[in-house]
């Protein structure tokens, strides 16, 4: 089990996560647990990487289980997740973005 506490930033996430991956690695049927009892709080961009890890995780057909995860925090999740997001796509720049999900209508399409 590996334990992240305290005020956690992406740097020491990074790290946890990449000894519990390695462990993943080594045998993927065995759940691996992080222990977040003691988190106090994630920075949006932890919570972003920390998001982006479990769904890789769920993608591979692996088992990455948080225990204790604080509900204080898991109930502003989304709102920080989206705030985050929404920082770092403002400060990239448009030619660098990738292009919107969203389908585009053309003119001939109206909703009226």
């Amino acid at each position: 089990m590996f334990v992240l506490s305290g005020r956690v930033e992406v740097h020491e996430l990074r790290a946890v996560l990449s000894r519990a991956l390695r462990t993943l690695c080594v045998d993927p049927h065995v759940p691996v647990y992080v222990n977040c009892g003691g988190v106090v709080s994630l920075t949006g961009e932890a919570l972003l990487v920390l998001a982006w890890a479990c769904w890789q995780c769920d993608a591979a057909g692996v088992a990455l289980r948080l225990v204790d995860f604080p509900g204080q925090i898991m109930a502003t999740v989304t709102d920080r997740l989206a705030e985050t997001v929404t920082r770092r796509r403002a400060a990239t720049p448009t030619e660098c973005r990738p292009p919107s999900p969203r389908p585009r209508w053309d003119a001939a399409y109206s909703l009226n």
